[in-house]
């Protein structure tokens, strides 16, 4: 082996040098690329699957929350998974057909073990090719319980913690879904009935802003003050989506969508078509989950229209234990 002070300092100059020339090639092809403009919008188009940077996303997992029983008790189940598993398997002891509304669910109480809970079983399944509502033609229209559990699986992909859990489930021998009864609540036409305004009025703009966002995403055709829940500290629950997910792949109202939630806002981003596909996978048909596709793209599109227009601090909210923190 040879070996010298001199060869060793001539190879170090030598590949110094290259190094150089090679580092100011690199800039120069930088300098020379073409600057992305805002005004032409986002630099590359929603693609549905988070980047290979971005933090993998899985449902948000199952949150301890406070459910009541029939009589205001709290009932003992830590999460969502405990509810889900105890709608599945309780018995049901009692069923009361809910008159006041048009496809007719049953208020049921379960019971297991001791533990009483209410819930809604709804059993509505039409189909039509095509059919008007409201002034709007719809083609291939479902109205469908099952849409009551697609619902709730996505809004748990998506963190949105304002959808009841649900669970398709055969209750004398029909089958549809079976839902936790929010116990303690008004509906909005109550509220409106009773003249009561909310002592938040920002927070309580904000959380129509939320459900706006959310509706464009799943193409709710049937948001009214009665499928709206609000509890005593005013907040609100989201219910009764069996004529969501419409075969559209536009969204239905985009004007509607104004602000939108940071966290909600991430997700849409960054969750990928997989994990959506995978979420609602039991309860859509294949062309319902594409169309759903597309709207998620319309809808992060729509929003990053207006944050270039009027800046992010002035679209995206931050909402930490249901109080707005800006705007």
């Amino acid at each position: 082996m040879r070996s010298s002070t001199g060869t060793l300092n001539a190879q170090s100059h030598q590949t110094m040098s290259t190094t150089v020339r090679l580092i100011t090639f690199a800039l120069l092809i930088f300098a020379m690329a073409p600057v992305p403009s805002l005004a032409a919008g986002p630099v590359a188009p929603i693609s549905g699957s988070a980047s290979p940077q971005a933090e993998p996303f899985e449902p948000a997992p199952a949150r301890a929350r406070i459910w009541l029983d029939p009589d205001g008790a709290p009932l003992p189940f830590r999460n969502d998974d405990e509810v889900i598993e105890f709608m599945r398997t309780a018995d049901i002891t009692a069923m009361k057909e809910l008159t006041w509304s048009k496809t007719r669910p049953y208020k049921v109480t379960l019971e297991k073990n001791g533990i009483r809970m209410n819930a809604i079983f709804r059993t509505v399944d039409v189909s039509r090719e095509r059919v008007r509502i409201g002034g709007r033609f719809h083609m291939f229209f479902r109205d469908n319980a099952i849409f009551e559990c697609a619902a709730y699986s996505l809004a748990r992909l998506f963190g949105l913690e304002n959808v009841p859990p649900a669970v398709p489930r055969s209750v004398n021998g029909r089958w549809g879904s079976l839902q936790i009864w929010v116990e303690g609540t008004m509906t909005g036409n109550d509220r409106r009935q009773r003249g009561l305004q909310p002592p938040d009025p920002q927070e309580w703009f904000l959380n129509e802003r939320l459900i706006s966002v959310w509706d464009q995403l799943i193409f709710n055709d049937d948001r009214n003050p009665g499928n709206i829940l609000i509890e005593s500290d005013w907040d609100v629950w989201m219910v009764d989506h069996t004529r969501a997910f419409q075969r559209n792949s536009r969204l239905r109202d985009p004007e509607e969508v104004t602000h939108c939630e940071r966290r909600l806002w991430r997700r849409l981003r960054e969750v990928s078509d997989d994990q959506i596909r995978a979420a609602v996978a039991d309860f859509l048909r294949p062309a319902e989950i594409e169309d759903l596709l597309d709207r998620r793209a319309k809808l992060v599109e729509r929003i990053e229209t207006l944050i270039l227009e009027r800046g992010e601090g002035a679209v995206i909210f931050d909402m930490v234990a249901g109080q707005p923190t800006n705007l």
